[in-house]
């Protein structure tokens, strides 16, 4: 009985393992997909305007090549308190390569 109970948990402990793994592989994935050449991996701070929402600002500062909805859930990972109100200054990810108006940067 024993030995029954000892092989059941080493499989548990060895599917666990094994989900972690999985779960990093995953993140590295995605995490090189968005810094793809360097994109993305500085911030600056945006002073939301009035009318202004998260997808808006996404439209202005995301690359074609990069998906909008892993950069808006960046953002908002780093911007917990996100309220989107006119004269908040919260950061947001940017690149060189962006095309985004500088309208909103906060000096």
């Amino acid at each position: 009985m024993k030995t029954k109970i000892r092989v059941f948990g080493a499989a548990i402990l060895t599917i666990a393992v094994l989900i972690l793994l999985a779960v990093n592989v995953v993140y590295a994935i995605c995490d090189r997909a968005f810094n793809r050449d360097g994109q993305y991996q500085t911030t600056r701070p945006y002073t939301v305007q009035q009318g202004d929402t998260i997808w808006g600002i996404a439209e202005r500062y995301v690359l074609p090549s990069v998906d909008k909805r892993e950069w808006v859930n960046k953002v908002l990972a780093l911007n917990p308190a996100l309220r989107m109100q006119p004269g908040e200054v919260i950061y947001i990810y940017t690149s060189e390569q962006t095309s985004g108006q500088n309208g909103g940067l906060a000096e």
